[in-house]
Order: structure tokens, then C-alpha cells, then sequence
């Protein structure tokens, strides 16, 4: 009888952890994308800041 009550209070201390790793999981996901939406918006610059300038020029055949 003392396992059943063993395991239902182990099921009860796990859900609090499982909501904060779910919660933890999406911050971390929300951060990703913001840190791609970032580094997209800003690529050109970094570009231009990082390179000769005749790198940058693209000409058509």
C-alpha cells in the first residue's frame, strides 16, 4: 500500500518540474528566433562593416 502512495507523491513533486521545463523550453525557443530575426535584420551591415569593399560588388556576366 506504502507504493502506491510513494508514486503518487513522485507524480506530484515531477508535474511542477515538467511545467518549468516546458516553461524554460519556450523561453528558450522565443530567444532563438528573436536571435535569427537579429542577425537577419543586421547581416547587410555586418557585411558592409566586415568587408572590402570590392567583395561586395556583384556583377552580371
Amino acid at each position: 500500500m506504502s507504493t502506491v502512495t510513494d508514486q503518487t507523491e513522485l507524480a506530484e513533486e515531477a508535474r511542477p518540474s515538467l511545467y518549468k521545463t516546458l516553461f524554460a523550453t519556450c523561453i528558450g525557443n522565443a530567444l532563438e528566433w528573436f536571435d535569427i530575426a537579429v542577425y537577419g535584420f543586421f547581416a547587410s551591415y555586418i557585411a558592409h562593416a566586415f568587408s572590402r569593399p570590392t567583395i561586395l560588388r556583384f556583377h552580371c556576366c
